[in-house]
C-alpha cells in the first residue's frame, strides 16, 4: 500500500494564482462576464449582482446562503442566455499567472504533497486557467462549480452538487485531505481575503496573501500569517517552512 503524504496543500487561485492590486483583484468569473461577449443586459445584471455581493465576500461577512444565491444567479445567467464556453475559454487565457507559482507547485510534487484549487468560481474555467499556464499536471483536483456543455460549445446548465462558495471551503479542503489519509492538522491553505477563512482547516496553517500592509492587518484575524508580496516565492518558504522542507 503507498504511504499517505505528510501534508495536502489547497489553494484559492483568485486573487492567489492571479495578480493582485488594490481595488483590483483579477477574477476569472469576473473577467469572463465582462469580456466573453454576453449580451449587455446580461452583463450589467452580472455587474449589479456582483457589485450587491462583491466586498462583503472579500471581507467574510457574507452570508452562506449570500454566497449560494451569487453564484447560482451568475450560472443560471450563463445557462439562459448561452454562454460560449470556447470565447469564454479564449479570455481566460489573457488572464496572467503570479511569478514563482509554477516553482512552487513543482517543490510541492518532488516531495510528493499533493495540491488542489479550491474556488468560490467555475471549475471550467480554472481548468482553462491551469492548463493554459501549464501548471494543470500539478495540481491534483478542482473544487468549484461545473457547467454542463452541449454539442455546440454553449453552457446549457451546471451540477448544484459542485458548487464551492467561501463557507464550505473547508468542507473542500477535508475532501482532499481524507482523500489522502492526512489528518487535518496537516492539512496546509494559501488565500488571499477574507473569503478564505473557511479555506483549510486550521487557523495557524493558512496563509493569505495581501497587497498592501493595511490590508494584511485586516487579514491578520483570518490566518496564522499575512504576506505582502507580487512573486509568490515568500509562500514557497512559508509552505517548506510548514513542510519541514528548509
Amino acid at each position: 500500500m503507498k504511504k499517505a503524504p505528510s501534508h495536502v496543500v489547497v489553494f484559492d487561485i483568485d486573487g492567489t494564482f492571479t495578480p493582485k492590486k488594490p481595488d483590483d483583484l483579477v477574477s476569472l468569473v469576473n473577467r469572463v462576464n465582462r469580456q466573453a461577449s454576453l449580451p449587455a443586459a446580461v452583463q450589467k445584471e452580472l455587474e449589479d449582482t456582483r457589485n450587491l455581493y462583491h466586498v462583503r465576500a472579500l471581507n467574510g461577512v457574507l452570508p452562506a446562503d449570500a454566497q449560494q444565491e451569487w453564484m447560482r444567479d451568475t450560472l443560471d445567467l450563463y445557462a439562459r442566455h448561452g454562454l460560449s464556453l470556447p470565447r469564454a475559454r479564449a479570455v481566460i487565457r489573457n488572464i496572467p499567472l503570479r511569478s514563482g507559482i509554477t516553482a512552487c507547485l513543482e517543490m510541492l510534487r518532488r516531495a510528493e504533497i499533493p495540491a488542489a484549487v479550491i474556488s468560490f468560481g467555475v471549475a471550467d474555467f480554472v481548468d482553462e486557467y491551469l492548463r493554459h499556464h501549464g501548471i494543470d499536471r500539478l495540481i491534483d483536483r478542482v473544487y468549484a462549480a461545473r457547467l454542463r456543455e452541449d454539442e455546440h460549445g454553449v453552457c446549457s446548465g451546471y451540477d448544484a452538487s459542485s458548487i464551492v462558495v467561501p463557507a464550505n471551503k473547508g468542507e473542500a479542503s477535508r475532501h482532499f485531505a481524507d482523500m489522502h489519509g492526512v489528518p487535518y492538522g496537516c492539512l496546509l491553505a494559501v488565500g488571499d481575503s477574507g473569503g478564505d477563512m473557511h479555506l483549510g482547516h486550521a487557523r495557524d496553517n493558512r496563509l493569505l496573501i495581501a497587497c498592501s500592509a493595511e490590508e494584511a492587518a485586516a487579514l491578520a484575524r483570518f490566518a496564522g500569517e499575512t504576506v505582502v508580496c507580487d512573486d509568490f516565492s515568500p509562500v514557497t518558504h512559508w509552505l517548506k517552512t510548514k513542510l519541514g522542507l528548509t
